[in-house]
């Protein structure tokens, strides 16, 4: 597999996981993204074809929808951060790593509290590292609603853990 590729994979991956935190769900998830890429470039398409990132975004595009389409078909299931936390527990884990792992639920229940306008802009940005251009062209917003949704999405994250 091309290394791009590869990498797109990877990220692909994780927007999936961000959105259904399963990981075989996710790579379900991923692999059925791919093979529609697949069927629709062809089979002998590449990352250098790639030229202004519309493939990836079509990758996005598509992946966005098969967790929309997952979350239909199942519904969606609320998180259950205490059970999480005992899980892990069972397992040994030195203090520092429980108190990680309660950082980590929080955060992702804060997340878990925007509005999905905004989880997608925090899963975008700040999961997956992508540019704001590219963001904007993914979402069909412009640049200047990227950053706004984006520090909407930041102050109401602060508000929520300060109230922790």
């Amino acid at each position: 597999m091309d290394a791009e590729l590869k990498a797109w994979y990877d990220k692909i991956y994780q927007y999936c996981y961000f959105h259904v935190r399963d990981r075989v769900c996710a790579e379900d998830l991923t692999q059925e993204a791919f093979l529609r890429y697949i069927r629709r470039w062809g089979a002998e398409a590449t990352a250098e074809d790639a030229g202004d990132g519309k493939q990836l975004a079509y990758l996005y595009v598509i992946a966005r929808n098969l967790c929309v389409d997952h979350f239909r078909r199942r519904g969606r299931e609320e998180p259950r951060p205490q059970e999480e936390l005992e899980e892990r527990a069972g397992c040994g884990p030195e203090r520092a790593d429980m108190e990680r792992l309660a950082d980590t639920v929080t955060l992702r229940d804060a997340v878990d509290s925007l509005p999905e306008a905004l989880r997608e802009i925090v899963a975008l940005r700040f999961v997956l590292d992508e540019p704001a251009l590219a963001v904007a062209a993914l979402l069909g917003i412009s640049r200047f609603a990227v950053y706004r949704r984006e520090r909407k999405a930041l102050k109401l994250l602060r508000e929520c853990l300060e109230g922790e």
